[in-house]
């Protein structure tokens, strides 16, 4: 903490300082959970206050291939809560607290070797000094255990709940295995009666009796229990990357659409799933028939590489909707289908999102629904796993946590993938100790100033000018804007923290308001961006291609909307943007004539929205820490 804290105090109040208390929410400290880890008290009104995130995962030291040598690693490593999300995550903020050894995963013993870090958080919950520039007398510093971070294997052991192969498998609410397919949530789990029932899971004497309290209960001990503020059941975050991206979504597509998921292919799939227990527990079975002929999904599969996102983002199956067309196909089969897609991406885009409100909740609750019931329908034989259970949670989620892609495992999994690629001589037993020598000494690397400097680049001059405009010729209006005789003409522009157009594919494609006028947003291609001087001061202008709204009839219109797709033509009239108008970049596929019953060619948009609030970091090098 004496290290950590002087670098980067001033940034954690700054980002406190922006932060307001908006209907949407945006970071982990505009919501409930933030609250209630830190109640007003006038005793620690002037003490700073830090919340931490764990997240503990395992790993294949030797690579995830089947055919491959098995052993497990696992991390252990903490995130301050209050730092901006530009640098959250990033490696030299990273605290590992330690790595656990192999060559396989500890079973209900993990208590045993988090017990020193939980005593230490205990220490420090009731406060530190610690020296900062700000404060050369030392300032008071209150550290406690914000959430708990991981797949559901990890955090089920590190909780102290039993594996989703229970009986009582959910650590949220009290359902049964049983009660699985009706995809309904128990009564859920209270903070003291979840507590008491580890305690005597602790105190019992005997093997049997813990096996009966297990399977009475699915609860067991767990070190964090010691934390006097902690909420086993509250402060354990669901992660969206293993229940959503990697449960639901391949689900869906692997196992109800079996795309690439033949009988032969499932018995070589190279693919090493998280733990045995998950493989053991979440597999799911490939049925003989198949939804879509062998063209069909190659059209589908084409359909997805043609569409144009944003650099940075994952690309997301959304155009799949016009492989049938939207009304090519009116069988009852069809369109039980795009209702199906449907629910399922709006949901996903509703956890990807970066702000989230109580209407965003409401509507993934509604639509998860309807995805579920038009799932019955469709698949034949249809299985439920855990994770579809798992699923039924995440509204509450949102509400108490907020954007959940803030919360997420990806930065944690960023962590394992580093330490999988450490050079090591191949000797488990003594494998953890050079993973974390190595990380720290990276962390080291990243803190040096001479490292942490940008690279600044200079504006190159242009060098002579093909011709130069004589403004005294030229009459000019007083709404017109003036602009400098010549111009220096750039690929790209950063027009935020997070985004940046450019004159190529992915990122062409922007949305804007027009000066001078309050209505809806307009959108265009862009075809090229000038840097100019205007009264002494640097601007840019994106010219671009203006792109006109296609009317559809009802139906069409109605599945569009839903979707939150555009479809639009271009109008080959070029405009002129400055560079304030532009709000964001837009996710495009083109579509050829005749597509959505269309004589001419068009062009189906969706905007991303809020990449300035991503509780993420990027691929990290030395020279954009």
């Amino acid at each position: 903490m004496r290290w950590f804290l002087p670098q980067v105090k001033a940034e954690i109040e700054q980002w406190a300082a922006n932060l307001n208390s908006l209907e949407r929410v945006s970071d982990f400290q505009q919501s409930q959970a933030w609250k209630t880890c830190f109640p007003k008290s006038k005793k620690r009104k002037k003490s700073l206050k830090l919340a931490f995130s764990l997240f503990i995962d395992w790993c294949n030291p030797f690579g995830n291939k089947l055919s491959g040598q098995q052993a497990s690693v696992g991390v252990i490593a903490l995130n301050c809560l209050n730092l901006p999300p530009t640098l959250r995550f990033k490696f030299q903020y990273t605290y590992i607290a330690g790595v656990i050894p192999g060559p396989d995963q500890p079973d209900t013993t993990i208590s045993k070797l988090i017990d020193p870090l939980v005593t230490q958080l205990i220490q420090m919950n009731a406060g530190i000094r610690v020296v900062t520039p700000k404060s050369p007398q030392g300032c008071n510093v209150i550290v406690l255990l914000a959430c708990l971070i991981g797949d559901v294997v990890a955090t089920h052991k590190v909780a102290g709940f039993a594996s989703h192969s229970a009986t009582r498998f959910c650590s949220w609410c009290d359902c049964q295995k049983s009660s699985i397919s009706f995809l309904c949530q128990g009564h859920p789990r209270q903070k003291r009666s979840t507590i008491s029932m580890s305690i005597d899971w602790r105190d019992s004497r005997t093997l049997a009796q813990r096996k009966s309290i297990v399977k009475k209960t699915g609860i067991r001990w767990s070190a964090l229990n010691r934390l006097p503020y902690w909420d086993p059941v509250a402060n354990v975050v669901l992660g969206i990357m293993h229940n959503w991206f990697e449960g639901v979504l391949q689900h869906h597509f692997r196992r109800r659409w079996k795309f690439g998921m033949s009988p032969i292919e499932q018995e070589n799939d190279e693919n090493l799933p998280d733990s045995e227990e998950e493989a053991e527990s979440m597999d799911y079975e490939v049925h003989e028939t198949w939804l879509f002929k062998k063209e069909e999904e190659e059209h589908i599969k084409r359909a997805i590489s043609d569409v144009k996102v944003p650099a940075g983002i994952t690309k997301v199956p959304f155009a799949i909707v016009t492989s049938y067309g939207l009304g090519r196909n009116e069988g009852s089969k069809a369109k039980l289908l795009l209702d199906n897609l449907s629910s399922l991406t709006i949901c996903t885009n509703i956890l990807a999102s970066r702000c989230v409100n109580e209407i965003n909740c409401n509507e993934f609750i509604k639509e998860y629904d309807n995805y579920c019931q038009t799932s019955q329908q469709l698949f034949m034989d249809i299985t439920i796993v855990p994770n579809h259970h798992y699923a039924l949670h995440l509204a509450d989620q949102m509400k108490w946590w907020g954007p959940l892609l803030a919360i997420s495992e990806f930065p944690g999994e960023r962590i394992n993938g580093w330490l999988q690629k450490v050079n090591n001589n191949g000797l488990i037993d003594q494998m953890n100790e050079t993973m974390l020598s190595k990380f720290c000494q990276m962390q080291r690397l990243f803190a040096l100033d001479s490292v942490q400097r940008k690279k600044t680049k200079k504006m190159k001059t242009p060098k002579g000018l093909s011709c130069q405009m004589r403004w005294d010729t030229i009459h000019i209006f007083e709404t017109s804007i003036k602009m400098a005789p010549y111009a220096q003409e750039r690929t790209s522009f950063k027009i935020s923290e997070t985004m940046r157009l450019s004159k190529k594919p992915p990122s062409n494609l922007v949305v804007y308001k027009k000066a001078y006028e309050k209505l809806d947003n307009s959108f265009a291609f862009v075809t090229n961006i000038l840097q100019i001087e205007i009264g002494g001061v640097s601007k840019t202008i994106i010219c671009g291609d203006e792109l006109l709204e296609v009317e559809h009839n009802n139906v069409r219109k109605k599945a569009l909307t839903r979707l939150h797709l555009n479809n639009a033509k271009q109008s080959w009239k070029m405009i002129y943007l400055d560079e304030n108008q532009v709000i964001g970049l837009e996710a495009y596929r083109e579509l050829s004539s005749g597509a959505l019953g269309l004589s001419a060619a068009s062009v189906l948009h969706r905007t991303i929205k809020n990449l300035d609030g991503l509780g993420v970091c990027y691929d990290q090098s030395i020279e954009d820490i």
